[in-house]
């Protein structure tokens, strides 16, 4: 099977959709979903995603927010394959890590990208495993996927904080361990990349190898690391070329302005994915819906079904 295609289903377009009632349109989505769900020798054609990555990383480059560097990325030192984990802030993320790391990574999306035609045939030109964010079953067969790939000789991309990042003063989500337990059976090393955007910039600082080995603890080392990338945009924010460059936005106009850059990005559901802890700021949180809800209303039939308001899991 190759990546992303669909094999005993059939792809309908809009037209076509608009003439189904609503019942059959739920059910030709579960199809799709359940199809997009098969993650079974998604890495059989990844030779194939090697010899046009120069191609997509044309089309990267085409991304108008300058990068600018405070340092250069430390390679581990048998010069392998790693795994890259980033925070993760807005929909510019994934063109400008393939400028940066420049070599071929696969990566992982949520299912729900499927329904985004541009997003989605940028994931199977590159090579991505889709994945439910809200279910374990989902989530360990995307990772068991993930380590056979890095074992094959791949890099790979993760953002460990499931969705964007739409807090005030917050560095880090709470992370999920995806990459650490990557990192543990594969013996490969993480490179941290830390992001911070500001105006039509992006701000990047590398961390150095991180290597968890067999005997390390999950929890521990997912901790680790989560302080060595709430370090790294700490640095950035306090550079001083971060310093000369900035803007003064409040924060208010920053989240419209965030979330109306890309128009599928439904609050509601993203925040949703959020890995729950004692010390997210609800209130917060609540301020983020509501003006998510502003920029974005969840009113077309896509979203309600795509996103939270059908409850449903890709089958197993």
């Amino acid at each position: 099977m190759k990546w992303g295609t669909m094999v005993n289903f059939k792809e309908l377009d809009k037209k076509q959709l608009k003439k189904m009632k609503e019942n059959e349109r739920v059910e030709y989505q579960l199809e799709a979903l359940e199809y997009y769900g098969n993650l079974k020798d998604q890495l059989a054609d990844f030779k194939d995603k090697e010899k046009i990555h120069s191609l997509l990383l044309n089309v990267a480059r085409l991304n108008p927010t300058r990068i600018h560097k405070l340092n250069e990325m430390t390679l581990p030192f048998d010069e392998k394959n790693c795994i890259f984990s980033a925070n993760h802030s807005n929909a510019n993320d994934f063109m400008i890590l393939a400028q940066l790391i420049k070599n071929h990574f696969f990566i992982m999306a949520d299912y729900t990208m499927i329904n985004d035609p541009i997003v989605d045939k940028l994931n199977q030109l590159n090579g991505c495993i889709y994945l439910d964010r809200k279910s374990k079953s989902s989530g360990k067969n995307a990772i068991s996927q993930a380590i056979d790939g890095v074992d094959q000789g791949y890099h790979m991309l993760i953002f460990p904080e499931s969705t964007w990042n739409l807090f005030d003063k917050r560095l880090m989500l709470p992370r999920k361990w995806g990459d650490i337990i990557i990192a543990q059976q594969t013996s490969r090393p993480i490179i941290p990349i830390g992001l911070v955007y500001n105006s039509n910039n992006c701000f990047v600082k590398f961390g150095e190898p991180f290597y968890v080995r067999p005997e390390d603890d999950i929890k521990k080392s997912s901790e680790e690391l989560t302080h060595i990338m709430e370090k790294l945009r700490s640095d950035i924010i306090n550079s001083s070329k971060y310093q000369l460059l900035y803007q003064e936005i409040s924060y208010e106009e920053w989240l419209k302005k965030t979330i109306k850059s890309y128009r599928n990005f439904d609050v509601d559901y993203e925040m949703s994915v959020i890995r729950k802890t004692d010390d997210i700021d609800e209130k917060e949180l609540e301020r983020i819906l509501t003006i998510g809800e502003q920029v974005h209303p969840v009113e077309t039939f896509e979203k309600k079904l795509i996103y939270s308001k059908v409850n449903y899991r890709l089958k197993r």
